[in-house]
C-alpha cells in the first residue's frame, strides 16, 4: 500500500484543490478523503464521524465550486461540504429544491455561473438520460436537455 490512512474500498469520484490535494469519494466507506498526492497520505474530510450534517449514501460524484466549497453527488443528492470542518449541508434533493428530479445520476459539475450540472443515465425503462441545472443557492432543479 502507497501512503497511509483509510485504505480505498471503492473510490468514485475525484477532483484536485487549488492546493493540489485531491479528494475522493469512497463509495463504500461513504466518505470524502484528502489525498497528499506527493506521499499518498490519505485523510478522512468528511464522513459520518467527522463533520457534521447528513450522511453520504453511496457517493460517486465531486466538484469543487469557486469558493473552495466541495459538491458531492450521492444516490440521494447533492451535499455541499465545509474543506475546513467536514460538516455538510443538502443542496438538493428530493426533500430540498423543486423541479424535477434526476433517478439516476451520472456525473457533476460546475459552470462558470456558479450553476451545477448533474447527468442523468437511462432513468427508466423508455426514459433517456437527461442534464440537470442545478440552483446552488436554492437547490431548484431543472431539466434542461433529453
Amino acid at each position: 500500500m502507497v501512503g497511509n490512512g483509510p485504505a480505498f474500498e471503492a473510490p468514485q469520484g475525484l477532483a484536485v484543490e487549488t492546493t493540489g490535494q485531491v479528494l475522493v469519494v469512497d463509495a463504500t466507506l461513504q466518505v470524502l478523503l484528502r489525498v497528499d498526492p506527493v506521499s499518498g497520505h490519505r485523510t478522512v474530510l468528511s464522513s459520518t464521524t467527522m463533520g457534521h450534517g447528513p450522511s453520504f449514501l453511496f457517493p460517486f460524484g465531486i466538484a469543487l465550486e469557486a469558493t473552495g466549497q466541495i459538491l458531492v453527488l450521492d444516490s440521494r443528492g447533492i451535499t455541499r461540504v465545509d474543506p475546513l470542518s467536514g460538516d455538510r449541508m443538502v443542496v438538493s434533493n428530493i426533500s430540498v429544491g423543486s423541479g424535477p428530479l434526476w433517478h439516476n445520476a451520472g456525473g457533476l459539475a460546475i459552470e462558470a455561473t456558479g450553476q451545477i450540472l448533474v447527468t442523468e443515465r437511462d432513468a427508466l425503462p423508455l426514459v433517456p438520460g437527461g442534464l440537470f441545472r442545478v440552483d446552488a443557492h436554492n437547490g431548484n432543479r431543472a431539466l434542461i436537455s433529453r
